[in-house]
């Protein structure tokens, strides 16, 4: 990259700019800086937004082995140091009482003299009253609840145990994945493999072309709308079709599914999405054995088809908004700390709210250390305790005062956060 300068100009569009179109994001991180933020070099260039924090934010690299930096609150580092136990808290009121200073004046007229005596009293030092706020040792949750789809599941005595990574935090995973090859004929069960970031280990149509009908099947327990999947060797084949399917349970039949396809058949090697509007109908089926929600895309074939390169998959996720995890307790508390053992990668947005005795409303003075399940190991969420709020019953687990991180807003996904254990506090 260069700059091309050139004699008499007074503003920036006036600058040429020569840079190949990759340095071009470059160049505009670096215009787009503010004061406090930090330019580091990752893929490309990109800013870290300064944020102070609760108190006192550091700078640390996050362990998601992309190497790239992030804040930290000072209070996450307490907890970690800790075990959780002790947290920031407000600095004690002192209170010096002002001193009283008087003074004395007596006069005594006996014997016809004027005597004037001045008497200054000796000072008592003044207590010191030191008031801190009262802050308990954290406990364990009473209910932890993750909500895939509108399916709650109770994973309370998963956020009790210290067994890394049991919290579904954000539940994005795909719940069923089959590979059929229509030659065989035979399903392979892709589950595990869907699910891990390992490279060509998961089949997807076309396999072969002796016998027309190679499928890939993801499933779930609740309706979705989106596949994010990550080809990892993009198809090369001719003369082959692949159609997207979904169970109707009124017509009783497997119908056609509208999508956008931006793996465009398997063809685009990366991560790219299948997205599609849920149809009414569509119902639960079994599939090898299992019962539910499921898609499918299957291949066709024209007069003479024919595979160049099969196409294989990584890793694939299911993306939805209004998913959340909720956290409870008999009696009002005021934070709450969590132990990811695997942060997240992506773009959502976590909008943390409380039950107000009639609907789910945001919690007031909310600050989320965790950047919505984004930073790894301790982190506190803390807020103001509400006036209003309300006990209700979720995922069976009833009358407790709960909060929820809800998505609310989603973009991409990387990598799932997954929790290891949470308490929850009082002062």
């Amino acid at each position: 990259m260069s700059l091309l300068t050139k004699a008499g100009i007074t503003k920036l569009s006036e600058l040429d700019i020569d840079a190949a179109p990759a340095q071009a994001k470059d160049i505009v991180e670096l215009i787009l800086t503010a004061q406090g933020d930090i330019l580091y070099r990752n893929v490309e260039a990109a800013r870290l937004v300064a944020d102070y924090g609760a108190g006192y934010n550091f700078l640390k690299i996050q362990n998601t082995g992309v190497e790239q930096p992030c804040w930290v609150d000072l209070q996450a580092i307490i907890i970690w140091m800790t075990g959780a136990v002790n947290r920031l808290i407000a600095p004690p009121t002192i209170e010096i009482p002002v001193p009283d200073i008087g003074q004395v004046v007596a006069e005594d007229h006996s014997g016809g003299a004027h005597v004037t005596s001045s008497e200054l009293p000796i000072l008592v030092f003044p207590s010191i009253a030191l008031t801190a706020p009262s802050y308990q040792t954290p406990v364990a949750v009473d209910g932890a609840v993750c909500e895939d789809g509108g399916v709650q599941t109770d994973e309370t005595a998963k956020a009790n145990d210290a067994v890394a990574n049991d919290m579904r935090l954000v539940p994005w995973e795909v719940n069923q994945c089959k590979s059929y090859n229509a030659d065989t004929p035979a399903y392979t069960d892709e589950k595990a493999d869907i699910n891990n970031a390992i490279v060509d280990d998961v089949a997807l149509p076309p396999l072969q072309v002796t016998a027309a009908g190679d499928a890939i099947y993801f499933g779930s327990d609740s309706i979705f709308d989106r596949i994010r999947l990550n080809v990892s060797t993009a198809g090369v084949y001719s003369d082959i079709t692949i159609s997207w399917e979904y169970y109707d349970d009124v017509a009783v039949g497997w119908e056609a599914l509208e999508v956008t396809d931006n793996t465009n058949s398997f063809k685009n090697a990366g991560v790219n999405e299948i997205t599609f509007t849920p149809p009414a109908n569509w119902g639960k089926t079994t599939v090898d054995g299992v019962n539910v929600y499921w898609v499918r895309a299957v291949a066709s074939f024209g007069a003479s088809p024919a595979i160049t390169t099969a196409p294989l998959g990584a890793q694939a996720w299911l993306p939805k908004t209004g998913d959340a995890y909720y956290f409870g307790m008999t009696n009002p508390w005021d934070w709450l700390s969590l132990n990811i053992g695997t942060p997240g990668s992506g773009t959502w947005t976590v909008t943390w709210e409380y039950y107000d005795g009639a609907d789910w409303v945001s919690l007031p003075d909310k600050y989320d250390t965790s950047n919505g399940f984004r930073n790894g190991n301790y982190h506190s969420i803390t807020f103001t305790r509400p006036g209003d709020w309300g006990v209700v019953s979720v995922g069976g687990i009833a009358n407790k005062y709960w909060i929820r991180g809800k998505i609310s807003a989603y973009t991409n996904i990387s990598q799932l956060p997954l929790g290891t254990q949470a308490w929850i506090g009082t002062h």
